[in-house]
């Protein structure tokens, strides 16, 4: 698996970064780490940069279901997702994955940003 997941001490904030596609493989070891990393959080502030992801974010439907569902499944209560992706196709496949979280039920803000800068100041804003 080529994608990363981190703590970002600096910002405050969980960061991402998809490289290439989701394969079925990947799902598994994703979310292990998503739990290592965001263990203890109720409420997590994650920026996922998309700009590396290929026009084909996940290898089939059922890849991008099983990422809906370990996303639902993770132990926090609120999600404040910021996404930075600039190509069209994977902003499409990207919002499909976040909004189908939340229409599972999560608690999950969501907001797309082409540049680093604006998505960060989003996710310091305080509601």
């Amino acid at each position: 698996m080529e994608h990363k997941i981190w703590y970002d001490e600096e910002h405050g904030i969980v960061r991402e970064e998809i490289i290439g596609t989701f394969f079925d493989a990947d799902v598994d070891e994703y979310y292990e780490l998503s739990r290592q990393v965001m263990d203890g959080m109720k409420s997590v502030k994650i920026l996922v940069d998309f700009t590396r992801a290929s026009q084909r974010v996940y290898e089939s439907m059922y890849v991008r279901q099983k990422m809906i569902e370990g996303s639902v499944n993770l132990n926090h209560h609120h999600e404040k997702l910021a996404l930075l992706v600039k190509d069209p196709k994977v902003k499409l496949q990207a919002a499909a994955s976040a909004l189908g979280a939340r229409d599972r039920g999560k608690d999950v803000e969501v907001a797309w940003f082409d540049n680093e800068d604006d998505a960060l100041r989003w996710l310091k804003q305080v509601k």
